[in-house]
């Protein structure tokens, strides 16, 4: 049972870089608070948290204001 375990976290990661190289450059979307409505971010990223957790930040098209998504995307390749 662990080993299943393990080969299943070990395919969605390995399927979440691959997924994020292919797609790499595509708009997050995200909900601007300026806005008041979700658009797709600039410049998003995906970073590491001081908790561990993954989060998206980047930057609203059309306003220029900071947007934050928690959680990496899947169009994003994960840090190191």
């Amino acid at each position: 049972m662990r080993l299943a375990a393990v080969l299943v976290v070990l395919g969605a990661v390995a399927g979440f870089a691959l997924a994020g190289l292919l797609i790499k450059g595509l708009g997050v979307e995200a909900y601007c608070v300026k806005c008041r409505e979700k658009r797709q971010m600039q410049d998003a990223q995906v970073i590491k948290m001081k908790n561990g957790r993954l989060a998206t930040p980047g930057i609203c098209p059309e306003c220029g204001t900071q947007m934050f998504r928690m959680g990496a995307s899947s169009l994003l390749v994960p840090p190191a």
